[in-house]
Parts: C-alpha cells; sequence; structure tokens
C-alpha cells in the first residue's frame, strides 16, 4: 500500500530532475552560443573601429595634403599675377629686343 502511493510520487519527482537538468542543459547551451556570438560581435566591432580609425586618419592626410597643394597654387597664382603686373609696365619698344 505504500508503494502504491510513493511510487507515482518518485516517478514524477524522477521525470521532474530529468526535465530540470534537461532544462539547465539547454540554458548552459544557449548561454554558450550567446557568449560565442557577443564574443564574434566584439570582434567585428573591434575591426570595424579600426578600420574606421584609419579611414579618418586617412582623410586627415588627404585633407593636409590638398591644403599643402591649395596653398602651393595660390603662391604660384600670386606669382604669376606679379610677374604679369611687371610685364605690363616694361615698355615694349626700348632698344635691343
Amino acid at each position: 500500500m505504500c508503494i502504491e502511493i510513493w511510487l507515482p510520487l518518485l516517478l514524477m519527482a524522477g521525470a521532474s530532475l530529468i526535465s530540470l537538468l534537461l532544462g539547465m542543459s539547454l540554458s548552459k547551451d544557449k548561454m554558450l552560443q550567446i557568449t560565442q556570438d557577443l564574443h564574434s560581435q566584439k570582434s567585428e566591432n573591434k575591426a570595424l573601429l579600426k578600420t574606421s580609425n584609419d579611414y579618418k586618419s586617412q582623410l586627415t592626410d588627404s585633407r593636409a595634403k590638398f591644403q599643402d597643394l591649395s596653398d602651393d597654387n595660390n603662391l604660384l597664382i600670386s606669382n604669376l599675377s606679379a610677374i604679369e603686373a611687371q610685364e605690363n609696365t616694361i615698355p615694349m619698344d626700348r632698344p635691343g629686343f
């Protein structure tokens, strides 16, 4: 008579324990997958940040080179303007030319 009462309770307890252990195992696998995904995303973010910083550095260098070329161009234009102004003031009817 005792076995009739305790046997179903023991079977239910055993089934509950097995389902609990399986659930914990699945949760651990899920957490492991999430952890791996996060690690992968962190690595990808680091790589993208490095690429972004490289592009920013290249852009800064390009801007500096462009500014140098622009300054050189402005200097050449001002020199050319000065030379043209001098040519206009030199008389062309001088002897020997």
